[in-house]
């Protein structure tokens, strides 16, 4: 699959991302604290495939770190939590501080549990549970 990426100027970016709206975002924000800021990004195509693909690819994983600048929730909304079923991910999602169980995301329901939580990143750890494992 090919698929756009978002680079800006500086050699491994901090602010580079997959999402259009994610970069324009920045540069906006760049320009809006620095006068005549001159921050911007290059849309380049990339090949990319599918988390369900990747994992089909490389067979059972223990453990995921997903650090994919703001699509982290994204994707693991999109992993299949039927056929892949990692012991332990970590993930960035700040939509799981909202009080509405509605946001809850896809582990949950599969015997994850919360493992630990940090201020600031807001990073989840979730492990599945040994009765649901098998």
């Amino acid at each position: 699959m090919i698929r756009k990426a978002y680079f800006f100027e500086n050699p491994l970016s901090a602010l580079d991302t997959l999402s259009c709206e994610v970069a324009q975002h920045r540069e906006e924000v760049a320009q809006y604290r620095v006068k005549n800021s001159s921050l911007t990004y290059n849309a380049e195509a990339i090949s990319s495939l599918s988390i369900n693909a990747l994992m089909h690819e490389l067979g059972p994983i223990e453990f995921i770190n997903i650090d994919i600048e703001s699509l982290d929730r994204d994707l693991m909304l999109m992993l299949d939590f039927d056929r892949f079923f990692p012991c332990l991910t970590c993930y960035k999602n700040n939509a799981v501080l909202d009080e509405d169980d509605s946001v809850r995301d896809p582990p949950w329901a599969y015997g994850y549990r919360l493992v630990f939580a940090l201020r600031g990143s807001i990073r989840f750890a979730l492990q599945r549970t040994e009765q649901t494992a098998t």
